[in-house]
């Protein structure tokens, strides 16, 4: 009883649900097809088809093949397919994603993993309103490292060569 309790704090501990309605594929469940109309979706089991959801929860030991299209996903599991995400992707660690990819946002934890042909979703620009502008002399003090790793002899470089 005390490690069905644990297991059941764990799980409530590590993710946190939105309202409306939702659906979990639990452990051994196995559902193919499309699923849409679904705000929260919890993947621990597998899954191969369509989603289309707000938000998407796909569990370490948990597997997706198909087409996702989501506001948000939190991926533990493994992902094979094609992931749109219009908000925020997070990959943590033991999470793998293979596929097409494009975010809004994206997070990916140490441990990891995304492959593919990843990319900015269309309409979402990159936002430099945040990035500091370069000090003035900066642009002169990198063509100058430029040019002293161009002049450094290759064998004080190991195998790297400028090209």
């Amino acid at each position: 009883m005390a490690a069905a309790s644990q297991a059941a704090a764990q799980r409530a501990d590590t993710v946190s649900i939105p309202g409306g309605p939702h659906l979990h594929a639990g452990p051994g469940i196995r559902i193919k097809g499309e699923i849409t109309g679904c705000e929260t979706l919890r993947i621990e089991g597998a899954v191969d088809g369509t989603v289309a959801a707000s938000h998407v929860i796909l569990c370490n030991g948990g597997s997706f093949l198909g087409t996702m299209n989501v506001d948000h996903a939190e991926i533990t599991g493994s992902f094979d397919g094609t992931l749109n995400v219009r908000g925020q992707l997070v990959v943590k660690s033991g999470g793998s994603v293979a596929g097409t990819v494009r975010y809004g946002q994206m997070e990916v934890e140490r441990g990891g993993d995304i492959t593919g042909d990843i990319g900015r979703a269309s309409g979402q620009a990159n936002d430099a309103s945040h990035v500091a502008e370069a000090p003035a002399g900066s642009h002169r003090e990198l063509e100058a490292v430029k040019r002293v790793l161009q002049d450094a002899a290759p064998s004080k470089l190991g195998r790297w060569a400028p090209r």
